[in-house]
This record gives C-alpha cells, structure tokens and sequence, in this order.
C-alpha cells in the first residue's frame, strides 16, 4: 500500500462493498479478486445473489475463508431490490457498489477514501473507467470527456455519467436522506437513483482510470440491457417521473430534457449497424438538438468518404 501512514483503520471510513449477481459465473471471481487486492483494506464486501441458477454460488464460497466476505441469496427480484438488501446488510460509513461483471484498480478505494478525508462535502466521489470486452482488451480508453469535476451535480449530470454503479462511492447518509433504488423501475434504476441524489449532492470525480465495465457478447449481469432500451424507459419513464414527482423540475427544464432526447437519439444512431437505421435516428437527434457538433460528426462518418470527413473534423472539430 502506498500510504500506510494515511489510511489506516483508525482513521479512515469503513467501506461497505455491495456486488449484486445474477448467473455471473464467467466473471464473479474476478470482481471479488479486485476487492481483495485493494491497497486500502478496511473493507467488508457482500455478495447479493438474487437467484443465480449457475454456478454462482460455488465459486462465491471459495472466498468465504475471508472474513470480511460474506454471501446472502435470495429469490429474483431484480437488480434493484438486490442492491436495497444489500444496503440493509452494511453498515460502512462509506459504500461502494460494484457490478458482477466489472473490476477495480487496486488504487481505486484507497484515492476516492483520500477525497472524503480531504472534502467533508462530498457525498459521491467517481472516477474514470476505461470499457473492455470479455478477455479484458480495451474496447474503449477515452476517459470521460469533463475529466475531473467538483460540485453539484445538476445540470452536468443529466446529460454525463459524473459516476456510475462501479465507479461510484457513496456516504451512506445519503441514502438516508433521499432513500434507495425504486423497486418499481423496471430498466435503468441506477439512472433514476442518481437523480434523485443530485438534487443537492456534491460530487468529485477523479480524472484516472481506476474501474473497468465489461461490455459486449452475452453478458448476463444484473444490470446488463440494451442501451437503446434503458435510454427509452429513461426518457418516457424515469424523468418524467423525477419532473413531476421528485421536485426535478426546479433544476431541469424543457430544453434540457431535448438535449438530453437527441443525446440518447444519437447513442441509438451510433449503435446501429446499417445506413438507414443510423440515419432515422441521426435525423431525430438533430431534430432535437441540431447544434451539437458529434450528432453531425458521426452522420458525417456514415455518408462522406473518410479523408473527406477528416479534412472537416480537422477544421472544425
């Protein structure tokens, strides 16, 4: 570790671990591995098995010799009422949440404890994660785009990922304050939770890469659904509830809520593998939002020769 004479056990927050599974035999051992070889250890981690019919469980049990794991099943609920419990189970001053499917920097606890010490106003504290594929192979290393951020988290993180179910780490009096996920979400409820927290929390976000999502292939974690899917519950469900049911309306107004729909128009345009279906949703993002300069870059990658494309970029990018 490399600042034993700063975070020791006396002096630093307790963190409770929370990885929520659902037949992730292919990736669970290393999610939990990536606990253990934290260089900040006053920790404990709970696995929330919300029904795996795989080998889950098996493989879970072999890291029971530690004492700071432990492993609690219950019938499938979803991923929401999965991570409710295992809020229920902890009791660190700090929590982090990690998906079955994903993996930490040994670094990653020990930088984002450094900020809660330095910043007693912070409530969650992210970092960077770099995408991967299944054997680990980086599909995508640009860091998020606002690197570092410190602050309230309204408008930024309505339109950004400020942190995320793996990246984030929270005081857990804010889950006091403005309760847990929304049993009733059927997609997305992570998204409907960092709303809620964002109406007066204040977020740090360290600019490394200090996490890594699994995307890609036939990923059967808890959280995994298509992102065209959640993106369309998010914007026909969760945020018209947070307007009107949540005081949201008081930090989002209407013409946030169409940057935001051509955002999530253009991600669907991007994900699409043929001419046609990228254009009816490059067409309806620009509909929404026709100044946003990526909406017209990724159009331009569809239909202009690449030299043509790159002499544009180059100018006016």
């Amino acid at each position: 570790m490399t600042s034993d004479n700063k975070l020791t056990s006396k002096i630093s927050p307790h963190v409770s671990i929370i990885i929520p599974v659902y037949n992730t035999e292919l990736f669970i051992v290393e999610a939990i591995k990536s606990v253990q070889e934290q260089t900040f250890k006053d920790w404990d981690l709970i696995v929330i098995d919300d029904g795996s019919s795989d080998n889950t469980a098996d493989l879970v049990s072999t890291f029971l010799s530690d004492s700071r794991i432990k492993y609690y099943k219950q019938e499938n609920s979803g991923p929401a009422v999965a991570r409710n419990t295992g809020l229920l189970l902890t009791s660190g001053e700090l929590v982090a949440f990690l998906d079955a499917d994903d993996y930490w920097h040994p670094t990653k606890l020990e930088k984002q404890v450094q900020v809660f010490q330095n910043h007693p106003d912070v409530d969650i504290c992210g970092v960077q994660a770099d995408i991967v594929d299944l054997s680990r192979t980086i599909i995508s290393e640009k860091p998020h785009p606002d690197g570092f951020y410190y602050g309230n988290g309204f408008p930024r993180i309505f339109f950004t990922t400020l942190a995320n179910m793996t990246t984030g780490v929270f005081r857990r009096t804010i889950f006091d304050k403005h309760g847990c996920f929304d049993v009733n979400c059927k997609l997305a409820e992570d998204y409907e939770l960092f709303l809620r927290l964002a109406r007066d929390a204040v977020f740090y976000v360290i600019p490394e890469i200090l996490a890594y999502i699994r995307k890609g292939g036939n990923i059967t974690s808890i959280s995994y659904t298509q992102g065209d899917i959640r993106r369309e519950y998010a914007l026909n469900n969760i945020i018209p509830q947070f307007l009107t049911e949540h005081g949201g309306s008081d930090h989002v107004k209407w013409y946030h809520v169409r940057k935001l729909r051509g955002l999530c128009y253009k991600n669907r345009a991007d994900e699409k593998g043929t001419y046609r279906e990228a254009l009816y949703w490059y067409v309806r993002a620009l509909t929404c939002n026709p100044f946003y300069f990526e909406t017209w870059a990724g159009l331009a990658c569809r239909t202009l020769p690449g030299s043509i494309f790159r002499t544009l970029k180059k100018y006016f990018g």
